[in-house]
C-alpha cells in the first residue's frame, strides 16, 4: 500500500467538514486492520473515483452511514502547487480511527486520483508517498536491504547519495529516526 495525507474540505449539496484525506492504492484496506463497517475490502477502492469516509465524517456530512453509500463529495485540498479539486463517490465507511494510531485520516482516496493531481508523484525523485510492504514470513531483512540500497540509482541520474531500506512498521515508534538507511 502506498499512500500520503492531505487536508481538505468535503462537502455535498448541504453541508461541509474539514477532513485528512488519504490518498491510498486499491489494497488498503486488505493490508492494514482498519475495520469497513460498511463495503468490502477487496473492492472498496476498486474504482479509482470511491472515498471510504470514517463513521464521524460520514455522519457530519450525511447523518448516518449508510446514508453516505453512492453519494457524491467534492473534496477541495492544498497541495504543493495548488488547490486540487476533486469529485468523489462513497462507496464505504470505516470505523473511527483510534487515537493512538499512527495513521491518522477521516478518509481514504484511490491513489489514481493523487497521480492525476500532480506530475510529479510519479517521479522517482519525488518523495510523496509512504510505501509499505507485506514481505514473505522468513524475509531475511538485512539481505533484502542489501538489495534493494541503491536501487534508487538505476531510477535517477546522481542519486547515489540516497539509501533505500525496509523497516518493520512496529518498530517505527521507538527506532526513528534514520538517516541514509541507518537508525540515529
Amino acid at each position: 500500500a502506498d499512500f500520503i495525507t492531505p487536508k481538505g474540505i468535503f462537502s455535498n449539496q448541504e453541508k461541509e467538514q474539514l477532513g485528512q484525506g488519504i490518498f491510498a492504492s486499491p489494497n488498503f484496506f486488505e493490508n492494514f486492520s482498519f475495520d469497513l463497517l460498511i463495503g468490502e475490502k477487496t473492492t472498496v477502492l476498486s474504482n479509482k473515483n470511491n472515498v471510504v469516509l470514517s463513521e464521524e465524517l460520514a455522519k457530519n456530512l450525511f447523518k448516518t452511514p449508510e446514508n453516505a453509500i453512492g453519494k457524491t463529495l467534492v473534496w477541495d485540498y492544498k497541495w504543493s502547487d495548488g488547490e486540487k479539486k476533486v469529485t468523489v463517490q462513497v462507496s464505504g465507511v470505516f470505523k473511527n480511527v483510534p487515537d493512538n494510531s499512527t495513521l491518522q485520516f477521516d478518509a481514504v482516496i484511490h491513489s489514481d486520483l493523487l497521480k492525476e493531481a500532480s506530475r510529479w508523484v510519479t517521479d522517482w525523485k519525488s518523495g510523496y508517498a509512504k510505501i509499505f510492504l507485506i514481505l514473505q514470513e522468513g524475509t531475511d531483512i538485512n539481505n533484502f536491504n542489501k538489495k534493494i540500497a541503491k536501487h534508487l540509482s538505476t531510477k535517477v541520474d546522481n542519486r547515489e547519495m540516497f539509501t533505500l531500506f525496509v523497516q518493520q512498521f512496529s518498530e517505527r515508534y521507538l527506532k526513528q529516526p534514520y538517516q541514509n538507511g541507518i537508525q540515529v
